[in-house]
């Protein structure tokens, strides 16, 4: 090619460029970054932690919605602005202490994937809350935003992945979980914190009592919300049978956080119990089986507490079980079965059946009873 043509042709790419205001650079270097999400570059962090822009006008429903809310709960109200106008708002549920919102393609959608754009939800903060799980996004006025990125993780739910942002402010944790890429989903969460500090001056926080160091107790677990409990149920981590009652969310040496996730699975004919810690929707660790799994039947969690009970500086875990043994007349008559999982390092948990048997002898029945055991045990 004579070099006057590859010039007039170089000259046409590079105006072609300049025209679409020089975004191809920037797609390809965010879709090729495997190893970090496409928000971690620091420039376009602070441009998008000031990004806030919302479309003209949100459906009618918006305002029933935000009355809905406003009659009964006493957080701090958040509310994403930067949605579609067609998506209509619905009231999932409302509390004094919490509220949830979710934005739909269909002015019936109960939540299921096909037709919900996402939803954001409210809790208060208490004193032993526990830091949620992601990475760490600067979000606007200063707050600190925590992202899970469902696609990079791939623990989609049906095909439909969401984005997940969490931060706390005003003595409240929102959540925000929408169908959208990283840069969306950073733009729609300041849009929420952005409206609430337009309204802040006309509806001031009602909530009082806030802590000063919500983070002050990390070792306390902590439940999860309805909300929390249907999204690992229906998530891709085969966590569709564990034992809501029983599922909180804590912090173990070494572990960091967490969620504590039993299930009672009777795939194999016989019902039995799995104690898993998980983590962005995936099982990370299983605790070891005891002799109780191995040889009777489960039939109901009573209790799990989380302490230091041998002081080598790692957290235990305690579980009170029911089990059945289904020999003889008394073979359906369930009876409770203590275990204790010392923490091995922060590693691993080990199960120590003679102490077990010494709990049993003892007559604990309750998590007070036997960490009284435990304490004159270790003293």
């Amino acid at each position: 090619m004579p070099a006057q043509k590859y010039r007039f042709y170089q000259l046409v790419l590079v105006s072609a460029i300049i025209a679409f205001g020089c975004s191809l650079p920037q797609a390809i270097e965010a879709s090729s970054s495997s190893e970090k999400l496409p928000v971690a570059n620091n420039s376009l962090k602070e441009n998008l932690a000031q990004t806030t822009e919302s479309p003209v006008s949100l459906h009618p429903s918006f305002n029933t919605v935000l009355a809905q809310v406003e009659a009964k709960t006493k957080l701090a109200i958040a509310l994403p602005t930067n949605i579609e106008s067609s998506a209509y708002w619905i009231l999932d549920e409302v509390t004094p202490s919490g509220y949830g919102v979710q934005f739909a393609f269909t002015p019936d959608c109960q939540g299921q994937s096909v037709c919900t754009f996402g939803n954001i939800t409210a809790q208060a903060l208490t004193g032993d809350a526990i830091p949620p799980e992601g990475d760490i996004i600067p979000l606007a006025n200063g707050i600190t935003g925590y992202f899970i990125d469902k696609v990079k993780l791939q623990v989609c739910n049906g095909g439909y992945c969401f984005g997940i942002m969490t931060w706390d402010a005003e003595g409240s944790r929102y959540t925000l979980q929408v169908k959208a890429n990283p840069e969306e989903t950073i733009r729609i969460a300041n849009s929420a914190i952005q409206w609430r500090l337009n309204r802040q001056s006309e509806y001031p926080l009602k909530l009082t009592g806030i802590p000063k160091q919500p983070y002050n107790n990390l070792n306390r677990p902590q439940k999860l919300s309805p909300a929390e409990i249907d999204e690992l149920k229906s998530g891709a981590g085969g966590l569709e049978n564990l034992i809501p009652e029983q599922v909180f969310r804590v912090k173990l040496r070494d572990f960091g956080s967490s969620t504590f996730v039993p299930i009672s699975d009777d795939t194999s004919g016989a019902t039995e119990l799995s104690l898993n810690l998980v983590k962005y929707g995936k099982i990370i660790y299983t605790f070891p089986a005891t002799e109780a799994d191995n040889n009777w039947t489960f039939f109901k969690m009573l209790a799990v507490a989380f302490s230091d009970v041998n002081k080598d500086g790692f957290e235990d875990t305690i579980a009170i079980s029911e089990y059945v043994t289904g020999i003889g007349r008394t073979g359906a008559q369930p009876f409770p079965v203590v275990t204790v999982y010392f923490n091995s390092g922060g590693k691993s948990f080990r199960v120590d059946e003679g102490l077990n048997e010494e709990i049993a002898k003892s007559g604990a029945k309750t998590i007070g009873d036997v960490l009284s055991f435990l304490k004159r045990k270790f003293s």
